[in-house]
């Protein structure tokens, strides 16, 4: 007779191999999926996971839906100990100076907040750098430490404009929490690169008269940097102001006024004086900004040639210089150069050898110490009267002419 039979034989419980886990944390211990649950020895059935915080022997009975027992014992040994992090107390140090991070543990893995992935960086920025440190265990620590590098405060110039002895005068506002030691001043050259051209103490007056200047002829363009008083280092330059230059051209009566755009604040409009000369500036038109570079404004009902122009802005709020003295603010506009009405195209170079006679004249004049020149006579308003060829002692005539002042090129 034969016959036979199977046996079934009920999964075991597994909760794996001896182990540890990294101090601090724990360890989930899961036998797998049966009906009931009984751990270490309690008789009172529990979940189907068991928590492990410490060291020491753990065991589960489970029984399963035939009613099979199975049991499992695992040693949890005591935690790995995480790796020891410390980057140092935090630190502050000079400008241009750096400092070595060291995390330590050497062969272990690195993750900096820089995106770093080596045991030690270099600190060069003033900001919190943090590491977090992976054993071979695979248990983690981490530590922070907050550099601050002492970087020079870089100031702000708070105005270029004219001086009571038409140079250009930069003035800013001390800045006495900064620990500043020193100002200084720096110019463009011809070769568009700064040069410094006064260094002025902090105890000094926080402003500046460029002698060396000439806004009559050409806009100057100025930054400031200073040096700290712990450190002895410079800033950077600081933001830009240039001066204003205005040049007013006339031509059959109508003058054009053309100035540089300020820079290093925003203007929207600006403020257009004029004045016959000997009489005080009066303002005479507000002019809006053009983009770009330069602002023109053609004045067709204009004073003539014996007049004046002037420029200038209105700024947000007063710049107030420290050690205020005469010509030292506080300022509220900038101003720009006074610019005569000018003939268009006639040079300013005068020639000391020629000699006009008679002067005033009533039927002619002449020109002496020429041997043959091109002369052209203009109103006072600009308007050309005459162009012609002279000899030297040669009588031009005024007949017709009315009585005033006229230019010769």
């Amino acid at each position: 007779v034969n016959d036979s039979v199977t046996i079934t034989i009920s999964p075991q419980p597994e909760l794996g191999k001896d182990t540890a886990f990294c101090e601090g944390s724990s360890l989930t211990l899961s036998p797998g999926r049966f009906g009931k649950y009984y751990w270490n020895g309690s008789s009172t059935e529990g979940q189907s996971t068991y928590k492990a915080s410490s060291k020491g022997m753990v065991t589960v009975k489970t029984i399963d839906a035939k009613g099979c027992s199975g049991f499992d014992t695992i040693e949890i040994k005591a935690p790995y100990t995480k790796p020891i992090v410390n980057l140092g107390k935090d630190t502050s140090f000079c400008w241009k100076k750096k400092v070595v991070l060291n995390a330590g543990n050497q062969g272990a893995k690195y993750k900096w907040n820089n995106g770093a992935t080596t045991q030690t960086i270099e600190a060069d920025t003033t900001k919190t750098y943090s590491v977090t440190v992976t054993d071979a265990h695979d248990c983690s620590n981490n530590d922070a430490i907050s550099v601050t590098v002492k970087i020079p405060v870089i100031p702000t110039i708070g105005v270029v404009t004219q001086s009571s002895t038409s140079h250009n005068l930069i003035a800013w506002e001390p800045d006495n929490l900064k620990k500043i030691k020193q100002y200084c001043i720096w110019k463009e050259n011809t070769s568009s690169v700064f040069e410094k051209i006064k260094t002025i103490s902090k105890n000094d007056s926080t402003y500046y008269i460029d002698e060396q200047s000439n806004p009559k002829i050409k806009a100057s363009r100025y930054a400031l940097t200073s040096i700290d008083e712990e450190c002895g280092n410079e800033s950077r330059l600081s933001s830009v102001h240039s001066s204003l230059h205005l040049s007013c051209m006339m031509k059959n009566g109508v003058v054009t006024a053309k100035w540089n755009n300020y820079e290093g604040l925003p203007v929207a409009k600006y403020t257009l004086w004029r004045a016959l000369k000997g009489k005080p500036l009066q303002v005479y038109q507000t002019v809006d900004a053009n983009q770009g570079t330069e602002t023109i404004f053609v004045d067709d009902k204009s004073l003539g040639l014996n007049s004046y122009y002037q420029v200038s802005f209105d700024l947000s709020g007063p710049v107030k210089p420290s050690m205020l003295k005469s010509d030292s603010g506080p300022f509220s506009v900038s101003l720009s150069n006074l610019a005569e009405s000018e003939l268009s195209g006639v040079s300013d170079v005068a020639v000391s050898d020629v000699r006009i006679y008679p002067n005033p004249a009533s039927e002619s004049f002449r020109l002496s110490n020429i041997e043959m020149a091109q002369i052209t006579v203009y109103s006072l308003w600009g308007s050309e009267i005459m162009s012609r060829n002279v000899k030297d002692n040669e009588p031009v005539s005024v007949k017709g002419w009315q009585k005033g002042l006229y230019y010769i090129k």
